[in-house]
């Protein structure tokens, strides 16, 4: 037997090169709605509520039958149509009652502004009127609403202008650093009226106290004085004070040697005065020093040693130096410090 043979067919555009083998994007067209609508439920009923709809506006009493499939697509479109036409319609109808509103309140001025208005409503007819929108009519329908027409060729009220009284200039403006002060300041420049007058009351006499206010009176005051309570006296109280002065014998005297001992709070006194000489500066301690003779004027001592040395002798008292050397030598500095 033959052995089947196999065919393998393969596409010539495969071994050209070169070629663009991806298609090229091409730009999508919006389709219409309109024409890819397709005849179901849904949009029957929408038809049928929109017939309904205009059957009532043109109040007639006919009543269309239902189309067939082939008239469905121009029905839907007449009818898209005629919802645009209501729309428009209801937005003239807006328009023109905030325009009734404008004229009631223009009517309402006085008569005297009215001479003015009356030159110039000529030349207010005369501005470019409000774009009308254009009437659609639908064919598949009967009749066309006559409200809706009538309504939209109605001709736009007129304008009435007013004329603002600009003749009296105002004293004041609403410019900072202008010709006109500001508002405010001209509240200052304006003078206060101080001339106030005080209105004096008069009053009619009073009648005289009859006999029975009189009596109430007098038993008002006996019950006052025999409810009133006596005020105690304050009693001073007096202080006695004493003094006690005691004696203290200190060193030895025959057999006995007194020593004192210093208290809690004396003690407590001398810190807080040994903390205070602490805190001073070195000028300071060097300037009592020298005052007492205690140090020459010009020594390289340390600051340590000045400290304890100004700390012990201001605790044990005024303790004053009067050593020769040191007492002409410091003279001898002050007076050449004084004549340089």
């Amino acid at each position: 037997m033959e052995k089947q043979r196999k065919t393998i067919q393969i596409n010539p555009a495969f071994f050209k090169i070169g070629t663009k083998t991806r298609k090229q994007a091409q730009e999508k067209k919006r389709s219409d709605l309109r024409q890819t609508i397709k005849p179901n439920n849904l949009k029957k009923q929408l038809l049928s509520r929109i017939k309904n709809h205009q059957q009532t506006r043109e109040k007639t009493s006919e009543q269309s039958d239902t189309d067939n499939l082939d008239k469905f697509q121009n029905d839907f479109n007449s009818s898209l149509n005629y919802l645009q036409t209501m729309i428009k319609q209801k937005r003239e109808d807006k328009r023109k009652r905030t325009i009734k509103k404008k004229e009631k309140i223009t009517s309402q001025a006085p008569q005297a502004s009215q001479a003015p208005q009356a030159s110039q409503a000529p030349q207010a007819s005369q501005a470019p009127q409000a774009p009308q929108a254009p009437i659609i009519n639908t064919q598949p329908f009967t009749q066309a609403p006559s409200t809706a027409t009538n309504s939209l060729i109605q001709q736009p009220p007129q304008l009435v202008q007013t004329k603002s009284n600009d003749s009296v200039a105002l004293p004041y403006g609403c410019l900072k650093n202008g010709t006109k002060p500001t508002y405010s300041q001209y509240i200052k420049t304006l003078k206060k009226d101080n001339t106030y007058k005080k209105q004096t009351l008069v009053l009619p006499p009073k009648p005289p106290p009859t006999t029975e206010v009189l009596e109430r009176r007098e038993k008002l005051n006996k019950l006052k004085e025999t409810m009133a309570v006596p005020k105690k006296e304050i009693i001073l109280k007096t202080v006695n004070m004493k003094r006690t002065i005691k004696i203290f014998k200190l060193g030895k005297k025959g057999d006995k040697v007194g020593v004192l001992v210093k208290s809690g709070k004396t003690r407590k006194k001398i810190r807080e005065e040994h903390k205070i000489l602490h805190s001073k500066c070195i000028l300071e301690v060097k300037s009592y020093l020298r005052k007492h003779n205690l140090i020459k004027a010009g020594t390289a001592a340390p600051e340590n040693i000045l400290r304890k040395l100004y700390e012990d002798s201001f605790l044990a008292g005024d303790i004053y130096n009067k050593n020769a050397d040191i007492l002409l030598h410091n003279y001898m500095q002050t007076d050449n410090q004084h004549y340089k």
